[in-house]
């Protein structure tokens, strides 16, 4: 499915010598005088058929089918799509940008889903709409009162184009939110400093309404315009504790560029945008189920004039914990990872901040 301009010429799709697809996608397109411009410009594996019977259709063997205007309204009909992936992906493509001037630009993005019928009242109280009973005007008149719908938040794993002092760079960046229910303006960023930024070093918001999320860059590196590159990665995401802001340290991210083990690391990457009344256990804590995530490529909010070419994506979700085990994972990435300073969550065992590190070493009885 083609996400943003509806301009055919901004996407062209043709086949290379071998029978994959190369995609073509453009911000500028020029005829004549005439100049169509487009700052989004994406494909995505999350789509549903037009067809006799809408939304229903689609929604044949959902739970929203009773009450699909509510769902799409809400955004949990996305819950439903083919390409979903709830706990790890593996993707791998290869890619061709070329530049003209300075711009800015995402090529790739997963796009985190939300159960959409969740919400807040001003006790605390998580309370959460009926298909059946409840109708888009129910919905209308809770926000307009201020109750607080679980959001989708932003993208967790983003790899773009970025300049910096004219110098473009390919960069590869990854966050995690762990709050629920909170604002959908809330966005977390770190400065990008060119050769400069900190990798493996995150920022943690906390200032907004019901905010808690970091953002970190796990690569940088010169952008080599108009040569082929390719990207393979793998990312599992991480567990939270059901009704609670808490992630579970057991993500890894595996990405190689062009065969080079680039990164790995434990850095969390994910959203807690858990379903309603779905969780396992796991020991004696409750994780929560997650409403998944799907993919987008292409451009992305663009600034500037840039050609990116896609050839031959693959693109594997999946939807189940015990998938993890079966997840495609690079020859030559490395076991050992690399942790993350700074993240709103410490881990344990590499604890991230002066308090954990002193609390560690008392726990030990190595300090006096």
């Amino acid at each position: 499915m083609r996400v943003g301009d509806a301009n055919p010429n901004h996407l062209q799709e043709r086949e290379n010598k071998d029978g994959e697809s190369i995609y073509k996608f453009k911000t500028h397109v020029r005829s004549g005088k005439s100049l169509s411009l487009t700052n989004n410009i994406e494909l995505s594996n999350c789509f549903y058929t037009h067809g006799k019977g809408g939304y229903a259709q689609n929604l044949v063997n959902s739970v929203y089918r009773p009450n699909p205007e509510l769902a799409k309204r809400t955004g949990a009909y996305l819950n439903e799509c083919p390409g979903i992936g709830k706990f790890s992906y593996s993707v791998e493509f290869d890619a061709n940008i070329k530049t003209k001037g300075i711009a800015n630009a995402t090529i790739f993005r997963l796009i985190p889903h939300s159960e959409g019928l969740f919400f807040i009242d001003g006790k605390n109280t998580i309370r959460t709409l009926n298909v059946e009973r409840n109708s888009v005007e129910d919905y209308d008149r809770l926000v307009d009162r201020g109750k607080r719908f679980g959001q989708s938040g932003q993208s967790p794993f983003t790899i773009n184009v970025e300049n910096h002092n004219g110098d473009h760079f390919l960069t590869i960046k990854a966050g995690c939110d762990y709050a629920q229910f909170k604002d959908a303006d809330n966005r977390c960023d770190i400065p990008f400093e060119g050769a400069q930024t900190p990798l493996f070093t995150a920022t943690c918001c906390q200032e907004g309404d019901r905010q808690l999320q970091d953002t970190k860059y796990l690569y940088v590196a010169p952008l080599e315009q108009g040569g082929w590159f390719n990207v393979k990665f793998r990312i599992f995401m991480p567990d939270f504790y059901w009704k609670s802001n808490t992630a579970i340290i057991g993500t890894k991210v595996n990405i190689l560029i062009n065969g080079e083990d680039s990164v790995n690391t434990n850095a969390r990457v994910g959203n807690n945008n858990w379903k309603a009344g779905e969780s396992y256990k796991a020991g004696k804590w409750s994780i929560s189920e997650p409403s998944g995530y799907h993919v987008q490529f292409g451009i992305a909010n663009a600034s500037g004039e840039m050609v990116v070419k896609i050839q031959d994506p693959k693109i594997t979700s999946y939807k189940s914990e015990s998938s993890k085990n079966d997840t495609p994972f690079p020859d030559l990435a490395a076991t050992s990872y690399e942790f993350i300073s700074g993240e709103c969550q410490a881990n344990s065992n590499y604890p991230n901040t002066l308090d954990g590190v002193l609390d560690k070493l008392e726990a030990q009885g190595r300090l006096d």
